[in-house]
């Protein structure tokens, strides 16, 4: 017997204009990622650039898990006002 992944989507939705939208809509964020946790591998002060890994993975709908790949230049932000900075020498 063949297992089969379950669908990505409600069976519920199918044949409407409401449940297409929501398909559409889902399908497109499933590959935008917004405000991740990641851990900083490598930062480099004079470009102020880190090579961070995502924190969060990906699990398919046959229920393996995928992990993120790194991010090789990400520009870090750093908090400061009137002359002073948070980050220390």
């Amino acid at each position: 017997m063949t297992d089969y992944a379950p669908p990505s989507r409600n069976p519920a939705d199918n044949d409407t204009l409401t449940g297409l939208l929501k398909l559409v809509l889902t399908k497109a964020l499933q590959n935008t990622a917004d405000m991740l946790p990641a851990q900083v591998i490598a930062y480099d002060r004079t470009s102020n650039r880190a090579q961070v890994q995502p924190l969060i993975a990906v699990v398919t709908t046959a229920n393996q898990v995928v992990q993120r790949a790194q991010v090789a230049s990400v520009p870090v932000f750093q908090y400061g006002a009137a002359g002073s900075s948070s980050v220390s020498p």
